[in-house]
């Protein structure tokens, strides 16, 4: 079975080397990409054709909520998972209404990103 591919999206460079160790450590997933900002992950997405989008919400140019909707009709067959600190109902139920799957927080343990990523990539391959 070919891994899963990811795009990571987030502003924060540090971070997205931490989430790049963290999935290329998988056996079942690769880093097809990343972006630092919503526009960038709008069309990484088009050009990439991720399984998955881990996407922070609070990032320049265009936030994840802004790029969700890009990200959607750029590659829709990719499931979008939350990466971000924000924990706030409403924020997320807006995420959830535009598209994203699911969530994760920003320093959640790596087992519980990688399982939750999993679960997402699981439930977008039953819908395909």
């Amino acid at each position: 079975m070919a891994p899963i591919r990811i795009l990571l999206c987030d502003d924060a460079e540090p971070l997205r080397a931490l989430y790049r160790i963290v999935f290329d450590a998988e056996d079942d997933f690769t880093v097809a990409g990343e972006a630092a900002d919503g526009a960038a992950g709008v069309e990484a997405a088009r050009t990439l054709q991720p399984e998955v989008v881990l996407l922070d919400i609070a990032m320049p140019v265009m936030d994840g909520l802004e790029a969700i909707p890009g990200i959607r009709a750029a590659a829709p067959d990719a499931t979008i998972v939350m990466c971000t600190a924000m924990v706030d109902p409403r924020i997320r139920a807006r995420a959830l209404e535009l598209g994203a799957t699911d969530f994760v927080e920003k320093g959640a343990d790596p087992r519980d990103l990688v399982a939750t990523v999993r679960a997402a990539a699981a439930a977008r391959e039953a819908m395909v």
